[in-house]
């Protein structure tokens, strides 16, 4: 089963310019997909597009095979829980006062009724920093750092 499908999807702007023309991809359980091309090339168009912050002008886009088209505004909130953007932008996405332990149990505590970490085993947040870290070969002495 597909996590996410992406089929065709078109959008342009009001001024005729298209931000994404003739998209297609699928994402199955365990991978992982980055986008990469030149500022103004539709990445985060694409991304706002799949969140359904914009609407798109043709194509269709599913999460676990239910079209997001048709979710009603009380079923976007937990699909947008689901699907999150990784902003380019390094600065927009970490907050430099925050520590990078805490940057990264801020979505666990977020959503964490509404997670379910199965591939993590973790007895306190500290153990589930330091597995999520050692996740992306990361040392766990940098979680007192600062993001």
């Amino acid at each position: 089963m597909s996590m996410l499908t992406v089929k065709n999807v078109k959008k342009t702007y009001k001024d005729g310019h298209p931000a994404v023309n003739n998209v297609s991809f699928e994402l199955k359980k365990g991978e992982c997909l980055g986008l990469v091309g030149e500022s103004g090339c539709g990445k985060s168009t694409l991304a706002r597009c799949i969140l359904r912050v914009e609407s798109i002008d043709s194509g269709a886009i599913y999460f676990k095979e239910q079209a997001i088209e048709q979710l009603n505004e009380r079923q976007l909130r937990p699909f947008r829980k689901n699907i999150q953007i990784v902003l380019q932008n390094p600065t927009a996405a970490l907050n430099p006062k925050l520590k990078i332990k805490d940057s990264l149990l801020d979505p666990y505590i977020q959503y964490q009724n509404e997670l379910t970490l199965t591939h993590f085993s973790y007895s306190s947040k500290d153990a589930f920093v330091k597995q999520l870290l050692e996740a992306v070969s990361l040392p766990a002495s940098i979680q007192s750092l600062s993001s």
